[in-house]
C-alpha cells in the first residue's frame, strides 16, 4: 500500500484555475513570513467594494441599541457603611422607630437581599443617626456661614401632653441663586419658666451656637404682649439694622386667627348644636338607622297638629305619643333621642283622652328635655 502523498489530477480550464490560486495563496504566505504588512486590512477600499452588497444586506435590519440612563448597573460589592447610613436616612425620613431594624421581617429582607449582610441593633441605628445628625448640622453651619444676608427667624413655644415645654428655631434666608431657603435650626427642650426674659436667653444661646447673632434681620412672633418684652431683651444682644426698628414681624396668620374667632362669637350657638349632633350621630351607629326616619314621622305631626280639622289634629296627637314618646321611652337608653329632638316648639295644650290613653299623663312633649335644636 502506498503510503505516500496523494496526488490530486487536475484536468482543463478549471485545473488551471486552482493551480494559479494555490500559488498565489503560497506567495502571499511567503510575503508574510517575511515581515510585511498583508493581513486581513490589506487594501480596504478593494474589500470594501467586494463586500459592499454583502454589508448593506446585514445591516438593513440591525438596530443599535443606546444604554438606558434609567438602567442602573449592580455594583457587585457591598458597603456596609453605605448601607447603614441608607437606612438611617430611611428611618429619621419616616419616622419609623431605632426597633425597626431589629424587626424579624426586615432581618429577613436584609438577608434575602444580600446573605452577608451585618445585622446591627437598634442602639447602632441610634449612633448612627446621631452621627447623622451631626454631619447635617456641620453642613448647615457652613452654609450659614456662607449667606451674605441677613436671616430671618421664626421661633415658636408650646407645651406636649406631659406638660413639657418644647422650643424650636427656624431661619429663612436666601441663598447664593436667589432661592429662599427654610432651616429648622433647633427643637429642644424649654424648661420652666417660660417667661420672656428666659425665652430671650434662651434664643441667644441658640444663635451663638449657630454663629449668627450678628446676621439676624427680624424675627417673625406672634400678635402677644409677652413677646414685646421678649423682643426689648433680646435686641439689645443683637446687631441689628435700623436699630432694630424692623426686628419684630407680627405674624399674619395669627392675627387673621384673631379676626375669625372674634367673627366665629356670633355663630357659637349654631357652631355648637351642629357639633353636637354630629358627635351624636358618630357616637350611636344604631341610632342613625332610626333618627332620620323619626325626624320626618315629627315633622309630618307636627304640621298635622296644627290642622283645622279636628279629628285630623287628635290622631296627630295619639300618633305623636304612640310612636314618638314611646320611641324615647323604650330606647331611651340605646338611641338617647331626647338629647337631639328640641320637642320647644310643640304645642302646649291640656293632654286630650286619646293622649292620655298612651299612659303618658301629660303633653307629648312634656318627656322630652331638648338639649340640641336640630330643625333651628
Amino acid at each position: 500500500m502506498d503510503s505516500g502523498p496523494k496526488s490530486t489530477q487536475i484536468d482543463g480550464e478549471e485545473g488551471d484555475l486552482e493551480l494559479e490560486f494555490v500559488k498565489e495563496t503560497r506567495a502571499k504566505s511567503v510575503k508574510q513570513q517575511k515581515g510585511k504588512k498583508i493581513g486581513h486590512t490589506y487594501k480596504p477600499d478593494k474589500n470594501f467594494k467586494r463586500c459592499r452588497k454583502l454589508t448593506s444586506s446585514v445591516w438593513v435590519n440591525f438596530t443599535i441599541l443606546e444604554p438606558d440612563p434609567d438602567v442602573v448597573r449592580r455594583n457587585p460589592t457591598f458597603n456596609t457603611e453605605v448601607f447603614r447610613n441608607f437606612l438611617a436616612v430611611a428611618i429619621v425620613k419616616h419616622g419609623l422607630p431605632f426597633q425597626f431594624v431589629e424587626y424579624e421581617g426586615i432581618r429577613n429582607v436584609f438577608s434575602y437581599l444580600q446573605p452577608d449582610v451585618k445585622l446591627f441593633s437598634r442602639n447602632t441605628t441610634k449612633n448612627d443617626i446621631i452621627k447623622l445628625y451631626n454631619m447635617e448640622k456641620v453642613r448647615l453651619g457652613a452654609a450659614l456661614h456662607e449667606v451674605s444676608g441677613r436671616i430671618s427667624l421664626t421661633p415658636d413655644c408650646w407645651s406636649s401632653l406631659t406638660t413639657d415645654g418644647y422650643i424650636s428655631l427656624i431661619a429663612h434666608y436666601i441663598d447664593e441663586s436667589w432661592t429662599l431657603q427654610k432651616r429648622i435650626l433647633n427643637f429642644s427642650l424649654m424648661p420652666p419658666p417660660h417667661t420672656s426674659v428666659a425665652m430671650s436667653e434662651k434664643i441667644y444661646t441658640l444663635l451663638k451656637e449657630w454663629r449668627i447673632e450678628k446676621k439676624i434681620m427680624s424675627m417673625n412672633l406672634d400678635n402677644a404682649s409677652a413677646n414685646d418684652v421678649f423682643v426689648d431683651c433680646l435686641k439689645g444682644n443683637l446687631d441689628l439694622l435700623c436699630d432694630g426698628t424692623y426686628f419684630h414681624i407680627r405674624c399674619c396668620c395669627h392675627i387673621l386667627n384673631l379676626v375669625v374667632q372674634e367673627g366665629l362669637k356670633e355663630v357659637d350657638e349654631a357652631v355648637c348644636k351642629v357639633r353636637e349632633t354630629v358627635k351624636y350621630c358618630s357616637k350611636y351607629l344604631t341610632a342613625n338607622l332610626y333618627f332620620p326616619n323619626v325626624m320626618k314621622v315629627r315633622l309630618l305631626l307636627k304640621d298635622e297638629m296644627e290642622s283645622v280639622d279636628s279629628f285630623v289634629r287628635k290622631m296627630a296627637l295619639r300618633m305623636w305619643a304612640d310612636e314618638i314618646v314611646g320611641v324615647e321611652d323604650i330606647c331611651d337608653n340605646i338611641m338617647n333621642l331626647k338629647l337631639d329632638i328640641d320637642d320647644t316648639s310643640c304645642p302646649s295644650t291640656t293632654p286630650s283622652p286619646v293622649s292620655g290613653s298612651a299612659g303618658s299623663g301629660s303633653t307629648p312633649c312634656s318627656t322630652s328635655k331638648p338639649a340640641v335644636n336640630v330643625l333651628d
